[in-house]
């Protein structure tokens, strides 16, 4: 099973881990007015705002009050291949491990 643990990245001088839960992605499309697969596809088309927005919903597992012109402030454009790959692979272990949670018909089974 993947760690539910999140993606380290460095964000502002700190390593930090991004980690999408259904909250995050509830909140980031509340936030941003799109939905998630809609921020990942502008994320991947080089947009900023995107980019900004998808760490600050990866961040809030840890830190809930953090905003996204605090985000801004951390996110090094030199470093925004890592930021973005970082992203990619939180993506990923959220979709697998959401995926590992839906047993057949729904009933709930604890991980092996």
């Amino acid at each position: 099973m993947p760690p539910v643990n999140g993606v380290k990245v460095q964000l502002g001088g700190k390593a930090r881990r991004l980690r999408y839960t259904t909250l995050a992605l509830m909140l980031l499309e509340e936030e941003v007015g799109q939905t998630y697969v809609e921020v990942l596809t502008a994320s991947d088309t080089g947009s900023i705002k995107a980019i900004v927005a998808l760490v600050w919903a990866g961040l809030l597992h840890a830190e809930p009050k953090i905003t996204r012109q605090e985000v801004a402030e951390m996110v090094d454009l030199q470093k925004i291949r890592e930021i973005a790959e970082a992203i990619g692979q939180a993506t990923r272990i959220a979709l697998v491990r959401d995926a590992d949670k839906e047993p057949d018909e729904g009933n709930a089974q604890p991980a092996a």
